[in-house]
């Protein structure tokens, strides 16, 4: 990487919105180009047949809103003729001999009788009418979008798990994107910059993404986290008494009276969610320690001179109490950057140099395009960054996200998919870029030599049970989400076997009596339902191993008899897949041979 390209980078903020999101922009589209000219996609051909979709799709929304206008004017028609029948019949009922009165009145009620039966029998014909209608366009939209898919059929089978990563490092050279989460990194990450590692059954890895920056790991991690919260359930009940009240004369009265008592009880209960956060390692300012949280402040000049009054006060307050603390000079910074209770001043001015300054103002000032939106926790040589902005971006890249039957909508698709996983993972990685010193720091070659087998299963078979239906792994008595966590078991020609334990709970129901005063003066038990979690637990047979078949060479693969004996002999269900480089299935043998299933592996890739 030459030096130049490394400087240039060092204000991100600038360089992405003067060169990066337009060089992207035609590095994608013309990625996406030559995909087509690939597949050998008709595109007059697949225009044609998608005006003929959505011609026929404003057909079915018009018949379905004729339909649905039809159901309104005989819903109105019917009031109507309801309200003629009911006053023939009142006019019979009070004519009391009036001849006129009486004529009126049977007339109203047989013509109404007679309307109501006609517009029954003309609203089921009309409704007939249009089922059939729909139904026929409905079928001919089918088959019409099933033609349409086989003309994109090709260009759809291109489409692989590495696309994002790929065109990233095209456009950024700087930053180098692995195909599959490569264990030398993660290792590099525990052992020489002394990462450490979350391991807990309450978390399980859905995505790990690495790369580095001149040498310097990097992994990406999006875990899907159980932790139990207090959740508060209520309960009501409605009581009646009565009581005697004066009646104003002299007596007195009874009066009925109701109260609702309410009620409620705390209970422990599992909740989930998703953590993405990016992990780097670097020896720049080793000893140095931080923590950054993103500052709360809006964009206006009037929100701003709020924000600077507060921060003012706050920066007073710690050097007060933090005598020690030597202030960088620039007040600016330290108000939005934070960054206060930093351990080592000589290193984090290394750090912090005046670029650096200048370039994280920039990104932390301007809400374009994400803005103040993550945090920066330094410790030692790791440091990690979590982004509001990343936490429920596709940073996966599943080729199915790309399947399209229009051309033209599957253009758009890509590229404003790929535009925006640039923009999320260069900014997640914009703090680091920000630094000079991180650019100018490369890392040597460094080998960890211990055994670590094990880690090498969990990080990627989690990841890759957890693009399977939870069904597959679910115990028959949960009633929540799993967490999946891989046991190693054993390892035969890279091939890994675990066993996925699936960590949910089951609900059990109680109903507690809560005592309130009513107001009757006595006290009620006020019954409150809740639900009682409990550990559930089961374990499954996984296999997982790295490979360098294309998913096109997988697609191909499905079709042979070698694919076919293979999954009856081996696969659970057919759960098996291939993704970010790596082959997956659930095993169907509780007990085998570990060679053996390795040279089955081995022969049906080869395929």
């Amino acid at each position: 990487m030459s030096e130049e390209l490394a400087e240039d980078i060092l204000e991100p903020r600038k360089k992405y919105n003067t060169q990066l999101a337009r060089q992207h922009l035609e590095n994608v589209t013309e990625y996406f180009e030559d995909l087509v000219r690939q597949a050998n996609v008709d595109a007059a051909e697949n225009k044609a047949t998608c005006a003929k979709i959505y011609a026929l799709e404003a057909q079915i929304k018009a018949l379905k809103k004729k339909e649905s206008a039809g159901k309104g004017l005989f819903a109105f028609a019917i009031i109507g003729i309801l309200i003629l029948v009911f006053a023939g019949i009142i006019m019979i009922l009070i004519s009391n001999g009036n001849a006129g009165l009486m004529a009126g009145g049977i007339l109203a009620l047989v013509g109404g009788i007679g309307l109501l039966i006609f517009s029954i029998i003309r609203r089921r014909k009309s409704a007939k009418k249009y089922a059939e209608l729909i139904k026929n366009k409905t079928a001919e939209l089918e088959e019409l979008k099933r033609k349409a898919y086989g003309q994109m059929a090709a260009l759809n089978n291109l489409y692989e798990w590495n696309i994002y990563n790929i065109l990233m490092c095209k456009t950024v050279p700087l930053i180098k994107m692995d195909r599959i989460f490569d264990m030398e990194k993660y290792n590099q990450l525990r052992g020489k910059f002394h990462y450490k590692d979350t391991n807990s059954d309450n978390r399980s890895t859905v995505l790990a993404q690495s790369g580095s920056i001149l040498g310097n790991p990097f992994i990406i991690y999006r875990e899907y986290v159980q932790s139990m919260i207090n959740y508060t359930y209520t309960g009501s009940l409605t009581i009646h008494w009565t009581e005697s009240v004066s009646d104003g004369k002299g007596g007195t009265t009874i009066r009925s009276r109701s109260q609702t008592l309410h009620a409620s009880v705390t209970k422990p209960k599992p909740s989930y969610n998703y953590n993405t956060k990016l992990v780097y390692g670097s020896e720049a300012a080793p000893d140095l320690t931080f923590n950054r949280t993103p500052m709360d402040h809006g964009y206006s000049e009037s929100d701003l001179k709020r924000f600077f009054k507060s921060q003012e006060k706050k920066v007073d307050e710690y050097i007060k109490k933090h005598p020690q603390f030597t202030p960088l000079g620039n007040d600016e910074f330290e108000d939005f950057f934070g960054g206060l209770d930093r351990d080592h001043e000589v290193q984090y001015r290394l750090l912090f140099t005046p670029l650096a300054q200048k370039s994280m103002l920039d990104i932390l000032k301007n809400p374009d395009p994400y803005g103040d939106d993550f945090s920066f926790h330094k410790e030692k040589m790791i440091n990690t960054i979590i982004s509001s902005h990343s936490q429920a971006a596709d940073y996966d890249g599943d080729p199915s996200v790309f399947y399209h039957f229009d051309l033209e909508v599957a253009r758009e698709n890509f590229i404003n998919r790929n535009v925006a996983y640039f923009k999320g993972v260069f900014f997640d990685l914009a703090p680091l870029l920000a630094i000079p010193l991180y650019q100018q720091y490369p890392t040597n070659e460094y080998i960890f030599k211990d055994d670590v087998g094990p880690d090498y299963s969990r990080h990627l078979s989690e990841m890759e049970a957890n693009r399977f239906k939870d069904s597959y792994f679910r115990p028959s008595e949960c009633v929540t989400p799993i967490i999946l966590k891989s046991e190693f078991h054993q390892q035969r020609n890279n091939v890994h076997s675990v066993g996925m334990h699936a960590y949910g709970f089951k609900g059990i129901h109680h109903t507690e009596y809560i005592s309130k005063m009513g107001g009757d003066g006595r006290h009620h038990d006020v019954p409150v339902e809740w639900i009682e979690y409990v550990p559930v637990e089961k374990v499954t047979p996984f296999i997982v191993q790295a490979t360098d078949i294309t998913r096109r060479q997988f697609l191909e693969l499905n079709n042979t008899n070698e694919y076919a004996q293979f999954l009856n002999k081996n696969v659970s269900n057919g759960a098996i897949l291939v993704s970010r480089g790596l082959f997956s299935f659930i095993n169907s043998q509780s007990y085998y041979s570990a060679d053996d299933l390795a040279n089955a592996i081995e022969k049906i890739l080869s395929k």
